[in-house]
């Protein structure tokens, strides 16, 4: 193996040599996206505390419902299609377009219809969910969450 002599004099391997630049490398992408998550972390607070003033805190707390609902369907929503496209379409990838593109068709179809679906039950039980929570003003908070369900599982 070839030896490289460094700045300080020590000689290092050159192996040695590329999996230290890799380390920085990583380290420094890894700071760069700690950084940018705890900018937009920063911003979301800021959002929701002028938001807060803005509505006040019963608008407040029907917004928050509402957000937290997208939320959690936006965690449950894909229901591992896209794992299914990952296991099903990669052994046609480069051996048989037509079925590699036949497998994403109908998984998009079946991201659409699901999603589809999903919102436009929402949209239909939200007058009974208002009444389950008792607030007859969280029926129209229910039907814009419905509508985000169905475009932001696409």
């Amino acid at each position: 193996m070839e030896e490289i002599t460094v700045s300080n004099g020590e000689s290092e391997s050159a192996s040695s040599v590329s999996s230290q630049r890799a380390v920085v490398t990583l380290a420094s992408g890894s700071l760069i996206g700690l950084s940018g998550r705890l900018f937009g972390r920063f911003f979301l607070l800021l959002y929701q505390v002028l938001l807060a003033r803005w509505l006040g805190s019963e608008q407040y707390g029907l917004f928050s419902l509402g957000w937290t609902a997208l939320q959690l369907s936006l965690y449950m929503g894909p229901v591992g299609i896209q794992n299914a496209v990952i296991r099903f379409a990669t052994p046609f990838w480069k051996k048989d377009q037509a079925a590699f593109r036949r497998v994403l068709q109908q998984s998009l179809g079946l991201a659409i219809l699901g999603s589809l679906f999903s919102g436009g039950l929402l949209f239909l039980v939200s007058p009974f969910l208002a009444l389950f929570f008792r607030k007859p003003e969280l029926q129209i908070v229910w039907q814009g969450v419905a509508i985000a369900v169905s475009y932001t599982h696409l």
